[in-house]
């Protein structure tokens, strides 16, 4: 069945939100840069994922 347009568009934009709180708050904390960097190639995916979907 899997999930709807919208449904799956609003997970992609919270995930978008929480990573980028996350990142923040990493780079605020002083911690290991590499984890920065991840939450940086998670925000990158949700908005090609999101861009690819207005096609």
């Amino acid at each position: 069945m899997g999930l709807k347009r919208g449904t799956a568009v609003d997970l992609l934009i919270v995930a978008y939100i929480v990573f980028r709180l996350v990142h923040s708050v990493i780079h605020i904390a002083g911690i290991n840069p590499i984890f920065r960097l991840l939450c940086l190639v998670i925000q990158l995916g949700c908005l090609v994922a999101l861009t690819v979907m207005t096609f």
